[in-house]
């Protein structure tokens, strides 16, 4: 397993610094030197998400979920309109958290309902309500291929956990 993560980790260092070459031949110095900050934050917060232990996202989760819904009604309405869409607040989009969220928020209800997820009531109700919250949020930004993107491996998650799929 080591030697898997060491080469998965090499081969994401490498398409980022292919990416960098690139937009460096493409774009210039400016464009380059934005990048390169980027490129060295995004690694920061891959290291600190990598070192945070997963129980304490799926202790969390719920509220973080929440605070993303919050965040995504917030989109709608205060976000500038750029080409018929409003994605962007405050510099990030969204509906790029509750990508991560909704589907640890989803894995820790599988966990906790164990077999109570094939009863509809009991068990998926309250799933549905949240795909339902986050993906129609999104799909009124519009933002279609992410929301469905979102429902697809929820639905998909739902099903790997045990739900019926009838229901």
């Amino acid at each position: 397993m080591k030697n898997l993560t060491r080469i998965l980790i090499g081969i994401v260092l490498g398409l980022i610094v292919l990416g960098s070459g690139i937009i460096f031949s493409a774009k210039g110095l400016d464009y380059f030197v934005s990048h390169i900050q980027k490129v060295i934050l995004s690694l920061g917060v891959f290291v600190v998400f990598a070192i945070v232990p997963y129980k304490y996202y799926r202790d969390f989760s719920k509220y973080i979920l929440l605070l993303v819904v919050g965040a995504l009604f917030i989109t709608l309405i205060f976000a500038p309109e750029i080409n018929g869409a409003k994605r962007w607040i405050f510099g990030f989009q969204p509906s790029e958290f509750a990508k991560i969220f909704l589907l640890i928020h989803l894995a820790s209800m599988i966990e906790s309902k164990g077999k109570k997820i094939k009863d509809f009531n009991q068990g998926l109700l309250f799933m549905l309500i949240w795909i339902a919250a986050v993906c129609g949020l999104i799909f009124l930004q519009p933002n279609v291929s992410t929301a469905f993107v979102i429902g697809f491996i929820s639905f998909i998650l739902l099903f790997v956990g045990g739900a019926k799929i009838l229901h």
